[in-house]
């Protein structure tokens, strides 16, 4: 009985940390393979990824990562002096959403948990695919707002309720106030992340964080969720 109790208290403080750490997640996140990215809420971000979450080391970029774009659309990055690996992979087929619309490519990561990715520029609509179907995943503002600084910038939010649309420019996350204008909520910056597969490679994930000391920098890559140890 007492091993039973302190297996239960051992699940309930598990829960309790995790919980924590969650709520140290006060930015939306970058979601979405490269060539189609979106802000999107953690809890929407979440959904997406099927709950998958990782805590990780990270490290600060000292520059821009280096990408580029092949003929058949694919995206790679520079991880090494002249030395390129994909990240991105661009489908061969032009999608079009349930309501018309324009076509739209789609996009999808490299690892074993990535998704396709795209966006319907007319209707301002992502669409994931599951299956065989597209589903809604997100929504892009059509109208630009202005930051403090007067940047224009486009804004995105994901599908739930709790969601609203957020934006970024020059290091700086804005959530949408009022009808044309935008306030900060946070920061944005490149990390890297070993891959798993080998450690010496240094792939870049972009990653925000809030405004208060003990926000946490969090990002996606290929379906998982990084949160910063």
């Amino acid at each position: 009985m007492k091993k039973k109790f302190c297996f239960f208290l051992l699940i309930i403080g598990l829960f309790v940390i995790q919980c924590e750490k969650s709520e140290e997640i006060a930015c939306p996140i970058v979601l979405g393979p490269r060539g189609v990215q979106m802000l999107i809420s953690f809890e929407s971000a979440k959904k997406i990824c099927e709950n998958r979450i990782e805590y990780v080391d990270i490290i600060k970029l000292e520059k821009s990562p280096v990408t580029a774009k092949d003929f058949d659309g694919n995206i790679w990055e520079e991880v090494k002096p002249d030395s390129f690996i994909l990240v991105s992979g661009a489908s061969k087929k032009v999608y079009m959403g349930p309501d018309g619309g324009q076509k739209f490519i789609m996009y999808k990561g490299v690892g074993e948990n990535a998704y396709w990715l795209g966006l319907d520029e007319h209707y301002g609509k992502f669409y994931i695919m599951k299956d065989t179907s597209l589903q809604i995943a997100g929504f892009s503002e059509i109208k630009a707002r202005v930051t403090p600084e007067g940047a224009g910038l486009i804004m995105t939010r994901g599908t739930g309720k709790e969601d609203y649309y957020a934006g970024s420019s020059f290091g700086k996350i804005y959530r949408a106030k009022d009808e044309h204008d935008a306030e900060q909520i946070g920061i944005f910056d490149a990390f890297y992340i070993p891959a798993k597969d080998n450690p010496e490679i240094k792939r870049s994930i972009m990653m925000t964080k809030g405004m208060k000391e003990k926000d946490k920098w969090c990002g996606e890559q290929d379906g998982i969720i990084y949160i910063e140890k």
